[in-house]
């Protein structure tokens, strides 16, 4: 932070890099679709697509309901980063790392699961292992790489931090 300067809210949005354009559109129709596909999923009729090997484990509910709470948690970091909270990369560092403990939870979950014979179906109900881990890398990478964008971004420090590097001017 040491090569930022804090302008005020003003000076910040005469900024010629102020606002929701460049990179910063992709996030937002990202968030756009993640809130509309959670509605769907809540205001639905069908159950949560969560996995269904998790019923063999007492860990299984504990899992579908931390998936629940990251799918009313997502709408939320939603309208901070349309409110342009000027403390979303925290906000967002947390949710990441919450994200990425579920993932690797499932995955060691997957990973330790014995396959047993649905009683009703007779269907061997066996995590697929390949989806798992892709599932991990990517919920990793999409966060590791949306918190360096806003670490190394000029247009998110001024559109949400109101900084600038020391040398630059607030004014076009």
């Amino acid at each position: 932070m040491a090569g930022w300067v804090m302008l005020d809210a003003a000076a910040a949005e005469r900024h010629p890099l102020f606002g929701m354009g460049g990179w910063l559109r992709l996030p937002s129709a990202g968030y756009v679709i993640v809130v509309g596909a959670v509605l769907f999923m809540l205001l639905g009729d069908q159950p949560p697509p969560f996995t269904p090997w998790r019923a063999q484990s007492p860990a299984g509910p504990v899992l579908d309901g931390l998936d629940l709470l990251m799918g009313l948690v997502l709408p939320a970091v939603a309208v901070l980063w349309f409110r342009r909270w000027r403390h979303f990369r925290i906000g967002y560092l947390c949710l990441a790392a919450v994200t990425t403990l579920a993932a690797l939870a499932d995955l060691i979950l997957a990973a330790r699961m014995d396959p047993v014979r649905h009683p009703e179906t007779g269907a061997w109900p066996t995590p697929d292992m390949a989806e798992e881990v892709a599932f991990f890398v990517l919920f990793l990478a999409i966060d590791a790489l949306f918190l360096v964008a806003m670490q190394r971004s000029r247009r998110f420090r001024v559109t949400f931090e109101h900084r600038v590097r020391a040398g630059e001017a607030a004014t076009p």
